[in-house]
């Protein structure tokens, strides 16, 4: 007991006047080893920092005193890291030295992936020359390796406009197919279609002239055909035509998916239509008019199903007295009817009921007393369509400010002068003279002329009369001193010219005229009429590309809904002028449904009528573009 007391007293004295010692801290960690060379260049790779690897493994590689299997990893991250930084001719002057130290190789595949990279990276500079043609040219190499690298070395070539050097790589490499299997030639497809999509349109088109015809379902001609329709495709009005490429070629490849890389944002396909009506003289006078149209509608739904459109064209006679009536028993799906061709036989419309369950498409320059865009609509060009032309030509091309106008004393003429002085008025051009001349009297047309050289001031004049007065009154104006005078004329010249044996062409060389079509026009569309036409023996001119265009145009408009209102139709037209791409003269429509033509602009030749920019010995003026129809502003990309 007397021990426990002393010890409790001890310890509250211990409590209420002693200090305790505090804990000692813990003890500090040593300090961690410094990491390696090594470890800081994995780290960097496995943390993406591309900048630090190339660099780190860059010193690693300096350094030596590496194993064979970490030497390997060293260089495959350092040329990685390299082409990832954009260095690309750092990786090629490290490709030996990888391939000595990868395992397998030059048959190591990530060895041919770096320099595949590597050479398609680099710019179009002798270094990429040498060592794409060192691959292509080594038997010991790959054969996908070397396919690729030929791939680049023809694009390279290609793009430099070295265009033999370009087909004789791809046409060596294309002979080894049988031996190489087809991966080798899917190889060669890929690569050359990576290449040619930065080749410029006047190199790719001189390369498809260069391959023989009896080559032109074969590589490399399959790629380049790929390659146009991947560019139609991305054109207002190009898609419907690229997909008919695509679909002829894509059976033709090793490697079928490209074809499907062509549409880059694919669209879904339009519905097309089931069938539509076509209003013509199919006999009497007019026959031979309505069954051109009839064989152009008959070509169009021969392209139309090689896309997979089945669509069905009635043709109607309108020299039938029954002609109303059938079209009233048409399927009630069948809502778009192209037609009627003459103005009488429009007006039989206006009391038929017709225009609430039909939109009618005229074959004419007007719809007569219907309201054009709300009663019927036109497929055809107008009276202002040829003078806007006209005006805008003169005045863009020759800087024209005054004109005389002369004209037949008869109705087209007459109609025609006054029409061109309105429009050319509202454009700021003077009109110094309008004049006329007797149609069928030609004993006083020199006189005529002379009168109009010597008491009016005129950069140029126009003469809406047929071509059989032009023939006579343009060489008056030279015999007057005034031949430096542009000389401006209707579409109605087209007509006879288009027939004409004998032209005096220097008479012409300043003298225009517009029409809707060329037979020299190189749109795909126009290329494809002129090829299906030439398979059935089918001779092409307006009416026919007419007949091709109208179907081919109906079937992208689509079919309008029961309840159709003009609204609906003027809404789609928009939409369904940049779908397809037009044979003729492109035609759009305005937000009333009001149509107009982008005119082609011709002079006459020996030959009947060129462009007009396609003047030998002709002197410059103030632009020096094609005076065919001008590029309107992108529109959607449809399909």
């Amino acid at each position: 007991m007397i021990r426990f007391l002393a010890v409790s007293a001890l310890l509250v004295l211990v409590a209420a006047g002693c200090q305790m010692k505090a804990p000692l801290p813990p003890p500090t960690p040593a300090p961690a080893p410094e990491l390696t060379l090594a470890e800081r260049a994995e780290n960097a790779w496995r943390a993406g920092d591309m900048v630090a690897s190339e660099t780190l493994y860059s010193r690693l590689i300096e350094e030596g005193a590496l194993s064979r299997e970490a030497l390997a990893t060293a260089w495959e991250r350092y040329v990685f890291s390299a082409l990832a930084n954009g260095h690309q001719h750092a990786a090629l002057q490290s490709m030996d030295a990888f391939r000595a130290a990868a395992p397998g190789g030059a048959e190591y595949e990530p060895w041919q992936e770096a320099y595949r990279r590597a050479l398609q990276g680099v710019g179009d500079t002798g270094a990429k020359q040498q060592h794409a043609t060192r691959i292509v040219e080594d038997a010991s190499l790959p054969p996908l390796l070397r396919a690729r690298a030929g791939a680049i070395l023809a694009g390279y070539y290609w793009r430099t406009a070295d265009l033999q050097a370009a087909l004789g790589v791809l046409q060596d490499l294309a002979a080894e197919f049988p031996a190489r299997g087809k991966d080798f030639q899917a190889a060669l497809e890929r690569g050359l279609f990576d290449e040619v999509a930065s080749v410029d349109e006047s190199n790719l088109d001189a390369m498809g002239f260069l391959i023989p015809p009896t080559e032109q379902d074969e590589f490399p001609y399959t790629i380049i055909e790929l390659e146009r329709a991947r560019r139609l495709a991305q054109t207002p009005g190009g898609m419907m035509q690229a997909r008919q490429i695509v679909a002829r070629i894509k059976p033709l490849l090793a490697d079928a998916s490209l074809a499907d890389r062509v549409f880059m944002v694919e669209a879904p396909d339009f519905a097309g239509i089931d069938g539509l009506a076509l209003a013509l003289p199919l006999s009497g006078p007019f026959k031979s008019i309505g069954w051109k149209i009839m064989q152009g509608a008959n070509l169009a739904q021969a392209e139309l199903a090689s896309m997979g459109y089945d669509v069905a064209v009635e043709g109607l006679n309108t020299d039938s007295a029954d002609w109303v009536q059938k079209v009233r028993e048409l399927p009630s799906n069948y809502r778009i009817v192209g037609g009627p061709l003459r103005l009488s036989e429009v007006s039989q419309l206006q009391d038929s009921g017709l225009l609430q369950s039909r939109a009618f498409f005229t074959f004419l320059n007007s719809t007569g007393e219907l309201s054009e865009g709300y009663d019927a609509w036109r497929f055809f060009s107008s009276p202002q369509d040829q003078v806007l032309s006209l005006i805008d030509f003169a005045t863009g091309r020759y800087g024209v400010r005054q004109v005389a106008v002369l004209y037949p004393d008869e109705p087209f003429g007459r109609r025609m002068g006054e029409l061109f002085s309105e429009e050319a008025r509202n454009r700021g051009i003077e009109i110094t003279a309008m004049r006329t001349y007797p149609p069928k009297d030609q004993s006083g047309w020199y006189d005529i002329v002379g009168q109009l050289a010597a008491t009016a001031s005129f950069d140029a004049v126009f003469l809406p009369g047929d071509w059989e007065h032009a023939k006579m009154l343009v060489p008056n104006f030279l015999y007057h001193k005034r031949g430096d005078a542009l000389v401006l004329g209707p579409a109605l010249w087209a007509q006879t010219l288009s027939r004409q044996s004998y032209v005096v062409e220097n008479d012409f060389r300043r003298t225009v005229f517009p029409g809707a079509w060329w037979p020299g026009n190189a749109t795909p569309a126009a290329r494809s009429l002129t090829t299906l036409a030439a398979q059935r023996d089918v001779d092409v001119d307006f009416w026919v590309a007419l007949g091709f265009d109208f179907v081919r145009f109906a079937n992208a408009f689509g079919t309008l809904p029961e309840a159709w209102t003009a609204q609906d139709v003027n809404a789609r037209l928009q939409e369904a002028a940049q779908v397809i791409n037009w044979a003729e003269a492109p035609i759009t429509w305005g937000p009333q449904g009001v149509a107009q033509q982008d005119l082609f602009l011709f002079r006459p030749t020996m030959q009947g009528f060129t462009l007009y920019n396609e003047m030998p010995g002709a002197v410059p003026e103030t632009e020096e573009r094609a005076f065919g129809p001008r590029t309107r502003d992108p529109g959607p990309i449809l399909p």
